[in-house]
């Protein structure tokens, strides 16, 4: 067999290795040149090229040991297998303790609000119930002195810092046009105390008992009234919303420390002129003692902030 036959032995009779069909017309012999530039195109030329980087890559690797080249591959296998594993892990560690933490945070401002919730809720039912007393006339506000009781039993009952009434006869700014009852606690003394109109600029007081009843002589606070009294913040922001209202918290003039916010209700008669305020403190001290117990981690802290800002 020659050379040129040798050839057509290996390739494929249809012609499909160079999309010619030699079927019916056979090619003319070849020459050794034609057989070389035929080789790279046949499939005997691909043979020939991959024996010859069979025959290179098996003089590369004859020169490393045989220990390298088994252990290398399975090396880098149990790495990339370890290396995979703790990265997925690290990752699902993460968000597990994400989700740990919104949850906790979640539980805890649940816990806030509730306790948030309930504690201004009862002073909510309570300005309330004293608004339709005053319309139907069964709490007289002009009666000081049955007034002062039931504001005082309030207090009490409900924990409140301080119950109050300021009546208003004409213009709101002018003092002596104003008259004041309330009942609770002030500087930790026990009170319920009233301003009359014949003495503007003083505030008389009792200390009473439990059910509101005298204990004592009537103290006379001289210049403790006055406009400083009726003019205070809250006041001031329940006259200008002129609807029951939260007012932002304060802090008593004579007494800093006690920081409060006030539930206040404007009363207007039938001309819409502002007859009185009804009012409600409430100290914050309970809530900062709730916030304050409450255990979020090591160093967790929880606290409540206005839309202001303020904490």
């Amino acid at each position: 067999m020659d050379l040129q036959q040798l050839v057509y032995a290996m390739y494929d009779p249809a012609g499909y290795d160079y999309f010619i069909d030699y079927s019916s017309n056979l090619p003319p012999p070849w020459s050794r040149s034609d057989v070389v530039n035929f080789i790279p195109l046949s499939r005997v030329g691909r043979l020939m090229l991959l024996k010859s980087l069979t025959r290179s890559l098996s003089l590369v690797t004859g020169k490393v040991p045989l220990r390298i080249v088994l252990v290398v591959p399975f090396v880098i296998q149990v790495v990339g297998a370890v290396g995979l594993v703790g990265y997925l892990s690290f990752r699902n560690g993460q968000k597990a303790v994400n989700n740990l933490a919104n949850q906790l945070l979640n539980e805890v401002n649940s816990r806030i609000e509730e306790q948030v919730d309930h504690y201004l809720d009862v002073p909510r039912k309570v300005q309330e119930m004293n608004l339709r007393a005053i319309k139907a006339g069964t709490l007289n506000v002009a009666d000081f002195k049955t007034t002062g009781k039931v504001f005082w039993n309030q207090t009490q009952a409900f924990g409140f810092t301080y119950v109050n009434y300021y009546v208003n006869y004409g213009n709101y700014s002018d003092p002596k046009a104003k008259e004041y009852i309330g009942a609770g606690t002030f500087k930790g003394r026990r009170e319920i105390a009233w301003i009359v109109k014949e003495h503007p600029d003083d505030v008389f007081s009792i200390a009473p008992d439990e059910v509101g009843n005298p204990q004592s002589e009537v103290k006379f606070g001289k210049g403790e009234g006055g406009e400083k009294f009726f003019n205070i913040p809250p006041l001031r922001e329940i006259i200008a919303a002129g609807k029951t209202i939260w007012t932002s918290i304060n802090a008593w003039e004579t007494e800093p420390k006690q920081m409060t916010v006030v539930l206040g209700s404007p009363l207007y008669n039938n001309a819409h002129q502002l007859q009185g305020l009804l009012t409600i403190d409430i100290s914050l001290t309970q809530i900062s003692n709730f916030l304050q117990n409450l255990h979020i981690g090591e160093t967790g802290k929880a606290f409540i902030m206005e839309r202001s800002g303020k904490l």
